[in-house]
């Protein structure tokens, strides 16, 4: 019955979501790259191009290890990265003190079972050896991976997961736990209204705008797992390009929509054998029209003369810090280019002599232009 109902739905939304596109990375090869997450403003991910040592299973398994140039500056590769498990699904909290990431195992020649483990960040600015985590979240018999750090209504720390243990609504579920800086989860909630009677994988809570993505290949698609957001209550999928009749995995976004990241084997992701050409996963950026440019004039306000030679300083209101400042000593335009229309912004105009300007441009007022 999904099937059919994909395939009513999939051909009702056969066009892509004008304005977005995406692009297969140059960090990818044959093997899979997933879980992609930004650390120090770098990207990083996993990939499953390590060899196995001393593997008597055939064919030949290979392990993932977490790639990234920052990563060697706060970690030990021995500290972190395994020579007979599997690094992966790697996720910062938002105060960027708390870091959670799994461990797996194989149990045969193709599933595997992973736990999850958290480290905190010294006062040196490395990362401590990572803790697994006790129950609720890492039971035994069961897998717990794929975690991401969120908030409650509350807005107290909690740690989203998924897990395929008993009592579940479906195969893979979300959960989510209260989660304290003595590294202790209370609490269990399944994600009822987001888990199905198939799999849900790979959770990301965006704090700024209080969503969360997944992907699900137990609701309504293009088939196999999609990306849907959750935002407000309402669940929607993020249609095509982002989707395809593949898996479409591990949606992460950072600064408002700035960047964004999926891993998919779609065709056209790299393949060691052509006779398995959506083999393995692929890495791609998402890149959405939601870019403006914006031009500030300054004038003296009694005459409407222009105003020659003023500096102008561009804050991000929800954060309230300094973007960038402009000084323009032979006109009164400032260009400030390439600026998320999913963010509020305040100018300040300044000029010895003259009392400071202060105008605020809103995200609505800016999105409004665009759509």
């Amino acid at each position: 019955e999904l099937g059919i109902k994909s395939a009513k739905w999939a051909t009702e939304n056969d066009v892509e979501v004008p304005g977005v596109s995406t692009n297969n990375l140059e960090i990818n090869t044959g093997y899979s790259e997933h879980a992609p997450i930004k650390i120090n403003d770098e990207l990083h991910y996993s990939s499953l191009r390590y060899p196995f040592k001393n593997d008597k299973v055939k064919p030949k398994r290979y392990l993932s290890k977490m790639i990234g140039d920052s990563w060697e500056e706060e970690i030990s590769d021995e500290k972190f990265n395994s020579e007979d498990m599997l690094t992966s699904n790697v996720a910062i909290s938002a105060d960027k003190k708390y870091m959670a990431y799994t461990l797996c195992q194989y149990v045969n020649s193709d599933d595997i079972n992973c736990d999850i483990y958290v480290s905190i960040k010294n006062a040196e600015g490395k990362w401590n050896n990572g803790v697994r985590l006790g129950q609720p979240i890492n039971q035994t018999n069961s897998t717990s991976t794929h975690p991401t750090f969120g908030k409650n209504e509350n807005g107290n720390q909690t740690l989203y997961y998924v897990s395929n243990r008993m009592g579940g609504k479906g195969g893979m579920d979300i959960y989510k736990s209260s989660f304290s800086n003595l590294l202790e989860a209370s609490g269990n909630e399944n994600l009822m209204d987001v888990n199905t009677m198939g799999n849900e994988v790979t959770p990301y809570f965006e704090h700024d705008a209080n969503t969360l993505y997944f992907s699900s290949d137990g609701r309504v698609g293009y088939g196999s797992f999609d990306v849907f957001k959750r935002e407000n209550g309402t669940i929607t999928n993020l249609g095509k390009p982002v989707n395809t009749s593949y898996n479409d995995i591990y949606y992460v976004t950072y600064d408002g929509d700035q960047e964004i990241y999926l891993a998919s084997n779609r065709i056209g992701s790299k393949f060691l054998d052509a006779k398995f050409e959506t083999c393995c996963y692929d890495i791609y950026s998402v890149d959405k029209i939601n870019k403006i440019d914006l031009l500030a004039l300054t004038y003296i306000k009694e005459t409407n003369e222009d105003l020659i030679g003023a500096k102008v300083e561009l804050f991000e209101v929800k954060k309230d810090r300094s973007l960038k400042e402009l000084v323009n000593e032979d006109s009164n335009d400032f260009l400030f280019e390439k600026l998320s229309a999913k963010k509020s912004y305040r100018l300040v105009a300044t000029k010895t002599g003259y009392k400071k300007a202060t105008i605020d441009v809103t995200k609505e007022e800016l999105l409004a232009l665009i759509e």
